[in-house]
């Protein structure tokens, strides 16, 4: 699940890698953070300007539904809005602000 799944299978790596859209950069909002795919969410490979380390998997639903789940530091973030159209750039930097303010706040305690 945590392990990238187009390393495993080199023959999907292309398909897998070019979808056409920079996911990382739609989920997060910090583009050029590095993707992979898990079997059940897309990878950041590379740690995160928001404080999410890398390794950590996210995924996004079609209304706007948001969710990270950092295995090394054990914190997961979602956000849940309802809100078409998917991928709406307001949502989008609403949850890597999000994800910024929790990673700083379990910093500060």
């Amino acid at each position: 699940m945590w392990q990238d799944q187009a390393e495993i299978v080199p023959e999907w790596k292309d398909a897998i890698r070019n979808r056409g859209i920079d996911c990382n950069f739609l989920y997060t909002g910090v583009p050029g953070s590095g993707r992979g795919w898990g079997i059940s969410f897309q990878l950041n490979l590379k740690q995160l300007s928001t404080g999410r380390n890398a390794g950590s998997g996210t995924w996004a639903g079609a209304a706007n539904l948001y969710y990270a789940v950092d295995p090394v530091s054990g914190i997961a973030t979602a956000l849940f809005t309802q809100s078409v159209p998917v991928f709406d750039p307001v949502v989008c930097k609403v949850f890597g602000e999000l994800e910024a303010a929790v990673y700083s706040g379990v910093k500060a305690t």
